[in-house]
């Protein structure tokens, strides 16, 4: 470029050996408005006259050359040629405007605002990044009238930038304006808002909390801004509490959306804004209470949020809640119903509940493996093991669960519910498929263990007896939840084990007791109990009898 514009072919090379030179005596200042400018120029010029390679050079190409070396652009050759091409570009998108660095982004941010406003979106960004760049070419970290511009240029099209969904060039120019012009971002909320939004999307949760808490703290501390933006009292405590909730810190999360609550009873909250608000306080409540366990509260909190979500202002909920909701809303039921006595009408209620929730779930979402999940779940409660094991298996065919830990589960889930079904040979073959996995689900061994008993024969009794033995030898001395259910799971077996050789009721019966005493929910445990028992009573009465 520089060739086409000067005519001198060799500028270009020149530049490049001179850039290599020049680097080790003047480094790129740190600052992206250097105050060191000045001592820059002065070092610049002296490097180009006493240069010899560089001494011939007409007067315009020194003027060139040393420009493009003072402002720090020209490190590498990679780096000329960027600051060649930054410059044609802003050249192309906006015109030469007369004045000094504040008149010239001032009027580049004009223009680009006009653009903005008939809909030229990717175009006004164009230009807004061509006026920042201009500032730092032309202006100083001393110039606080051109501070206060460059911040509302960086946020301006870090806005934009976020619309558009790049995050990461969102939050380069966030940060840019409040480490260049603090005082701009306490004056502006927005600053420390978009922040906070660019670095939740991106993962950096601590920075977000940071940014939101800092926006928070000014608009406290401001009377006039909570009156020009009440609706950021009721934003910001969602923001944080969603935050701290991702971070697994619930307690500190339902604090926060407590305040968003308070905020929204407050009179100077527009009712419209306010209706929109009140459904993401009920989804992240209930979400922080389910993960404290609290899922009867839960449930509650879920069912507020399936009421008021029709006016739900989606920007404040995360991606994918309308099949995540229905996601956690079933599982919170679910957990809070197997808690409770299956006869109770509460949890007769709240499983009825669960399982309507779950149809409407792989209505709107037919592909979501984890849907089709959970009705497996809820059916295999219900004790409809063939529809279970339907849903089971529809698990499997879904693109998002056909593999991974969730694969693994369900074939361990789809094997019991064929054992409940007297389909040992089959669920055999399913716990077969899942030892054969990389990292198989531990419950499989078992599940293997009592298909084997099922389907009787000294051979498979034997082998069952033998996997028995190796893996609680395995379990021993650890207590766990996921060993403690392995562990009943395993002596079950053993019970079973000991139906097929004859052994007596009475030490079958103790030896489900002894199951179920590790693991208390144990259903397998629990139905051969009650079978064991039943036989029990027949035979204390065949005894009366005679």
């Amino acid at each position: 470029v520089w060739q086409r514009r000067s005519a001198a072919p060799a500028l270009s090379v020149m530049v490049s050996t001179a850039a290599r030179r020049y680097s080790t005596q003047l480094p790129r200042p740190a600052a992206p408005l250097p105050s060191q400018r000045v001592e820059g120029r002065r070092h610049a010029t002296d490097f180009i006259e006493d240069d010899e390679t560089l001494k011939n050079l007409s007067h315009v190409d020194k003027l060139k050359l040393k420009a493009m070396m003072d402002s720090g652009d020209v490190i590498s050759d990679v780096d000329m040629e960027k600051a060649v091409k930054d410059r044609t570009l802003d050249d192309e998108l906006l015109p030469d405007f007369e004045g000094g660095a504040v008149e010239r982004c001032s009027q580049g941010l004009v223009m680009a605002k006009e653009v903005m406003q008939k809909g030229h979106i990717a175009a006004a960004l164009n230009m807004t990044e061509a006026a920042l760049r201009r500032a730092y070419r032309e202006g100083t970290s001393a110039d606080k009238e051109l501070l206060d511009i460059v911040a509302e240029g960086h946020l301006i099209a870090g806005t934009v930038r976020q619309r558009m969904g790049n995050w990461e060039a969102a939050l380069v120019h966030l940060d840019a304006a409040v480490q260049n012009n603090p005082q701009a971002a306490a004056r502006n909320p927005a600053f420390y808002y978009g922040q906070g939004a660019s670095n939740a999307v991106l993962g950096n949760l601590s920075e977000a909390l940071a940014a939101w808490s800092l926006c928070s703290v000014a608009v406290d501390e401001d009377p006039s801004l909570a009156a020009e933006m009440p609706w950021l009292r009721v934003v910001l405590p969602i923001n944080i509490g969603q935050t701290l909730l991702r971070m697994n810190k619930p307690d500190a999360g339902l604090d926060s959306l407590i305040g968003a609550e308070r905020a929204i009873a407050d009179a100077n909250i527009p009712e419209e804004f306010a209706a929109s608000a009140r459904p993401a306080v009920h989804y992240y409540r209930a979400l922080c209470l389910a993960t404290k366990g609290e899922h009867p509260e839960a449930c509650a909190s879920w069912h507020l949020f399936d009421q008021t979500k029709g006016a739900a202002d989606e920007e404040l909920l995360e991606a994918k809640w309308k099949e995540r909701w229905l996601q956690h809303s079933v599982r919170s039921l679910f957990l809070a119903a197997s808690a409770m006595p299956p006869d109770s009408p509460k949890a007769v209620e709240w499983m009825d509940r669960a399982n309507a929730q779950t149809l409407s779930l792989i209505e709107e979402c037919p592909d979501y493996g984890r849907g089709w999940w959970l009705r497996g779940d809820c059916l295999h409660t219900m004790g409809d093991a063939e529809g279970a094991l339907a849903a089971y298996m529809k698990v499997l065919d879904c693109e998002d669960s056909s593999t991974g830990a969730i694969a693994q589960s369900v074939r361990v889930l789809a094997g019991r519910c064929l054992l409940d079904l007297k389909r040992p040979s089959e669920a055999e073959a399913m716990f077969e498929e899942e030892l054969k996995q990389p990292n198989p689900d531990r419950r499989a061994t078992a599940g293997l263990a009592a298909a084997l008993c099922e389907q009787g024969g000294e051979e498979r009794l034997a082998r069952a007896d033998a996997i028995v033995k190796e893996q609680m030898e395995a379990l021993r001395g650890k207590e766990s939840d996921e060993a403690k259910e392995s562990k009943a799971d395993l002596t079950t077996v053993g019970a079973q084990s000991a139906a097929q050789r004859g052994e007596s009721l009475e030490d079958q019966e103790k030896m489900l007791l002894q199951a179920l005493g590790v693991d208390p929910g144990n259903p397998r445990a629990q139905s051969l109990l009650q079978q064991v028992r039943q036989q029990l009573e027949e035979k204390k009465k065949e005894e009366a009898a005679k």
